[in-house]
């Protein structure tokens, strides 16, 4: 095997938490840089939990309670859960996670409570696009024309595969609709045949009509495009598909 320089022991928690010092230094390392950046905010600004309320019998009742339900989580998810992590185990789906994905899921959780668009999540976007076009370059894709985004799980992602394909398929039907001379000559055969780049090379040309593209595709609720074709799948297909 080729020497990466990597040893993968270093990035997996371990069967019995061998690495759990350098787990436990990096989760609180995390969660003291994000409070610090909450404190360096407008530090000029009052707190607004006040050391007074902290004393309070309610807030110390709510804390407690709080207390109570997280060790009850915890005693929940100890005794019901899968031993993924144990090389004792081998089952469907299941498999040890990397300490760097766990310890960047919790940092970034801190700091953005949903990735829905770049103005409310401008450093994860950004990073988000740099794994859109790591995978474009491991695929063989262009980078720079390529474009993904992380969604939630396989199944989701199959979904959003779909869709965006029908999207496109529908694209040209729409050009023909909108700026019928773009497409002057084609029958709805050619059209529904036109490649991927051709079509979006056709709706750059004329982003200004964009808006009137989308409410003549697939996107519109109200289009009914009948004649997209079928989606092919095998039988070894993943649930999802069903």
């Amino acid at each position: 095997m080729q020497n990466t320089g990597v040893d993968l022991n270093a990035l997996f928690l371990g069967p019995k938490s061998e690495n759990e010092d350098f787990f436990l230094k990096e989760l609180v390392r995390l969660f003291e840089e994000h409070a610090q950046w909450r404190k360096n905010y407008q530090p000029g600004d009052d707190e607004i939990i006040k050391i007074s309320l902290k004393n309070s019998e309610t807030f110390i009742n709510t804390s407690e309670k709080c207390e109570e339900v997280l060790k009850e989580l915890s005693r929940r998810l100890r005794v019901g859960a899968t031993p993924w992590h144990s090389p004792r185990y081998l089952g469907h789906m299941n498999s040890e996670t990397l300490m760097p994905g766990l310890l960047g899921y919790f940092g970034a959780m801190l700091y953005n409570l949903n990735n829905v668009a770049y103005e409310s999540s401008q450093p994860t976007s950004i990073m988000e696009s740099e794994v859109g076009a790591d995978l474009c370059k491991l695929l063989g894709f262009d980078p720079i024309k390529g474009w993904g985004h992380i969604c939630c799980d396989g199944s989701i992602a199959n979904f959003e595969g779909m869709w965006y394909a029908r999207n496109l398929k529908s694209l040209p039907l729409a050009i023909k609709q909108v700026v019928p001379e773009l497409v002057e000559g084609k029958d709805n055969w050619a059209l529904m045949n036109m490649s991927i780049e051709e079509t979006i090379n056709l709706i750059e040309n004329h982003e200004k009509k964009w808006d009137i593209l989308k409410a003549h595709s697939a996107r519109a609720v109200s289009k009914e495009l009948p004649h997209l074709g079928k989606w092919i799948v095998p039988e070894t297909k993943h649930y999802s598909w069903l």
